[in-house]
């Protein structure tokens, strides 16, 4: 073999190992590429699916605070509109037992009929006489 034709046989070896190692290097590259697309494909959807299930179950818990304390709310309406009617009914308690004590109290001074307490009222009184009758 004469001397061209050793460096041209070595010339087309190194072409040929070359453009082996340059397809290697694209399809390494390509399957590098491919295998991190998915990679962050299966991170996204991972990640996506976690943030929907946190979002879900921080929805939950707001409406489940929020209908806690809305029915609070409304026990602590009842509350106070029955306090307030227990007031009202222990105020007409208390009225009506004075009144009660005052009649009382009217009752012992008062030893005959007494028509000052018709003088006072609001509905007029008739008196017939029998020649009306």
């Amino acid at each position: 073999m004469t001397p061209a034709q050793k460096a041209q046989q070595e010339s087309a070896a190194k072409s040929a190992y070359d453009k082996s190692k340059a397809d290697l290097d694209a399809q390494h590259s390509a399957k590098s590429n491919q295998i991190k697309t998915d990679y962050d494909a299966a991170v996204k959807k991972t990640t996506d699916e976690v943030k929907a299930n946190q979002t879900t179950a921080e929805q939950q818990h707001t409406q489940e605070v929020q209908n806690a304390t809305k029915a609070v709310s409304d026990a602590q309406i009842k509350v106070n509109n029955l306090t307030q009617l227990n007031q009202q009914k222990q105020t007409e308690l208390t009225n009506a037992k004075s009144q009660l004590d005052q009649a009382k109290e009217n009752s012992k001074h008062t030893d005959s009929f007494d028509n000052s307490t018709y003088d006072n009222a609001s509905d007029p009184l008739i008196f017939l006489s029998s020649a009306s009758w």
